[in-house]
């Protein structure tokens, strides 16, 4: 797994090794410590809900992601 910490937001990219034949796998996800909601969440390339944000934590369950873009809000730091 690859992270990158931006101005813009968080974008996390998986990596895979070989063929895998591992069926469907549920991932949970729990981002910890912000500020405030996120703008938005994309996996994918694509916009993706539902997730949950609750005192700094934005959780959300995925089936075998490979990229996941998380988008600050324009006014993040207010």
């Amino acid at each position: 797994m690859v992270q990158s910490l931006t101005g813009e937001g968080l974008e996390v990219q998986i990596e895979r090794k070989g063929e895998e034949n591992l069926g469907t796998r549920a991932y949970t996800f729990r981002v910890m410590g912000l500020k405030a909601e996120p703008e938005k969440v994309e996996v994918d390339g694509k916009d993706f809900a539902p997730w949950a944000f609750e005192r700094g934590v934005l959780t959300f369950t995925l089936e075998r992601p490979m990229r996941i873009k998380i988008a600050w809000r324009k006014d993040w730091d207010k």
